[in-house]
């Protein structure tokens, strides 16, 4: 079963359309006018020229609005998707993700509040600023690592009286990260690989270090601009510490 086409792909239909359907006629063209040197012949009919001129002119003025409509259609649906990646990222800016946590506690909330109260110094945190936690993938019995946790907060400002305070498990087993959409996910991950851990997130946002300036990078032109040769990306063994760069490591948002 074929799924539906995207507008990225009928866009490129009608194109490929308009284009082929643009050379036909120009071979049809030259096949007349190798008839005979002169454009109105008595070997082909000025009637027929005539009503070929207005066909041609009625199928590139169709085209034209076609493809102007599939312009506008593109646009339309490339605002709606940037609209729901902005709101998807919003619903996760109160989420972060943390790793270490041993799957056997009884109660996950008295976990948290055990970690947030004397291990991050928060006191002011209780059960109510926890709207939910979760267990993110299934559970496999062969993995002795435990699933990550994702933990959602009331508000921003508590999200980020944790996340801000991470710094005092550093030497523990838990880690804490942002919780990114999938595509920044993807994406922060070709960065881990090529900067390593002089790339961070913040507010959802994936950022460099280079040469001691803090670079916003959104797509992966960004990072090719970053690491190419001819830019001024870092380069050696500090970006290639691929045994840093696995899930565990994804998204550790380092203060360091």
């Amino acid at each position: 079963m074929s799924k539906n086409p995207t507008v990225k792909e009928v866009s490129a239909r009608v194109e490929q359309l308009a284009l082929e359907f643009k050379t036909g006629l120009d071979s049809f063209k030259n096949e007349i006018a190798a008839i005979s040197p002169t454009p109105v012949t008595s070997a082909v009919p000025g009637d027929f020229i005539v009503k070929f001129q207005m066909f041609e002119s009625m199928i590139n003025s169709s085209l034209a609005v076609l493809q102007g409509e599939m312009k506008s259609l593109k646009e339309n649906v490339e605002l709606i998707e940037r609209e729901s990646k902005r709101s998807q990222a919003r619903q996760l800016s109160n989420v972060i993700v943390m790793r270490g946590i041993n799957e056997n506690v009884n109660d996950l909330y008295d976990c948290l509040l055990d970690i947030f109260n004397n291990k991050l110094k928060i006191t002011d945190i209780n059960k109510r600023d926890i709207n939910y936690c979760y267990r993110i993938g299934f559970k496999n019995s062969q993995n002795k690592k435990p699933r990550p946790l994702a933990v959602q907060f009331c508000t921003k400002w508590i999200r980020d009286q944790v996340f801000f305070n991470k710094k005092h498990l550093k030497g523990s087993q838990i880690f804490i990260t942002e919780m990114l959409t999938q595509e920044s996910l993807d994406l922060f991950k070709k960065v881990r690989e090529v900067m390593g851990k002089s790339s961070w997130t913040f507010n959802g946002r994936i950022y460099a270090s280079v040469q001691n300036k803090k670079m916003l990078i959104s797509s992966e032109s960004d990072l090719y601009k970053l690491s190419n040769p001819g830019g001024s990306g870092n380069n050696g063994d500090t970006n290639r510490n691929s045994a840093d760069n696995n899930i565990s490591d994804i998204n550790q948002n380092s203060d360091e």
